[in-house]
């Protein structure tokens, strides 16, 4: 095989992972927004006396690379990091319009 045969040959062939996205869910009313290390990261509806933790479930729940002690609720123009492994960062709240960001651990697991 020549270099343009190779050539048109590797033009044909798809990228690999430059899958298609998949479009965001559509919520009507309250909501908030689950990203980073979580299985369905989007929005999710709001709802009255939902905590942090069961807006990372409703998401699919964390990925194995999650780093739970460093979640961070951007309220407001304002950030506030939960330990979700704590009792407190469990009963933790949202409220309508919080964006939560669930990051990727570091080096050393955390």
């Amino acid at each position: 095989m020549n270099r343009r045969t190779a050539l048109l040959f590797l033009v044909g062939m798809p990228v690999l992972g430059a899958e298609k996205e998949k479009p965001q869910p559509k919520v009507d009313g309250p909501s908030i927004a689950v990203g980073g290390q979580v299985e369905k990261p989007g929005p999710q509806a709001f709802r009255r006396d939902t905590t942090v933790l069961a807006a990372i479930f409703s998401a699919g729940g964390a990925t194995k690379f999650a780093a739970l002690r460093r979640v961070k609720i951007h309220r407001g123009g304002k950030t506030k990091v939960v330990d979700l492994t704590k009792e407190a960062g469990k009963l933790e709240k949202v409220q309508d319009g919080d964006v939560i960001e669930v990051p990727q651990m570091n080096l050393f697991g955390r």
